[in-house]
């Protein structure tokens, strides 16, 4: 097995037990009766069931990344025929769900950081950090998708009226 294989895949379990990590930590603040009862009294409260499906998005994404890229050497076979419509489809289908996904990720990361009280001890852990890094990339991530639909839009106007 090569050198960069062995890194991979070290990184990957690295990446599987943080995350995992964070989904434990979810759970547990399902019973956490101070932030419960922040998270309660506030007008906008996070959902942390939404932040758990993420996080099971997130495992299961990382699992299938690491199978892919350990049988990459296997090439698929394409079939037959030219399915481009249905697959520029599906692509816009699976654009607007990643804007949902990473848009409402955002939002409730930022409403879990406004909600969060210092003196909480079950809540200020480690794993609180992580989740904050995964409100801002997804920040990011949603922007990104967000001015490419945009452009897109733009192109599409342009070309139309031309």
């Amino acid at each position: 097995m090569e050198t960069n294989h062995i890194i991979q895949i070290l990184l990957s379990g690295l990446s599987l037990y943080i995350l995992i990590q964070i989904l434990t930590y979810l759970n547990e603040l399902e019973s956490c009766p101070c932030f419960n009862e922040q998270n309660n009294k506030e007008k906008y409260s996070s959902n942390i069931e939404f932040m758990k499906f993420y996080q099971f998005l997130e495992i299961a994404s990382l699992l299938i990344f690491v199978i892919l890229i350990n049988f990459y050497k296997f090439p698929f076979k394409s079939r037959k025929g030219n399915n481009k419509g249905f697959v520029k489809i599906l692509l816009m289908i699976s654009l607007f769900a990643l804007l949902f996904i990473s848009g409402y990720m955002s939002y409730n990361v930022a409403i879990f950081y406004i909600n969060m009280k210092k003196e909480c001890i079950c809540v200020n852990k480690w794993q609180k950090y992580f989740i904050y890094l995964e409100g801002v990339f997804n920040s990011i991530y949603f922007l990104r998708i967000l001015y490419v639909l945009l452009f897109v839009m733009l192109l599409g106007i342009f070309n139309f009226l031309n």
